[in-house]
């Protein structure tokens, strides 16, 4: 049990980080920002829940251009 949280906790911070250097890297945030932005996203649920929503406003996007 203790390895398990202890493996999830390393990868939820490694994944931060890497998002942070991408935010950085490809659109040019600062430092501030980008972890501003990531706290955000860990507070609101986590990466899953925003890949989640993201698909199901594109399916539904999708879903109304078929049906026009």
């Amino acid at each position: 049990m203790l390895e398990d949280q202890t493996l999830k906790s390393l990868i939820k911070e490694g994944g931060q980080i890497v998002v942070t250097q991408y935010l950085k890297g490809v659109y040019g945030f600062s430092d501030a920002i980008a972890n501003r932005f990531t706290a955000l996203v860990d507070m609101a649920g986590g990466w899953q829940v925003v890949v989640d929503r993201s698909q199901q406003q594109l399916t539904g996007i999708r879903g109304e251009k078929e049906k026009k």
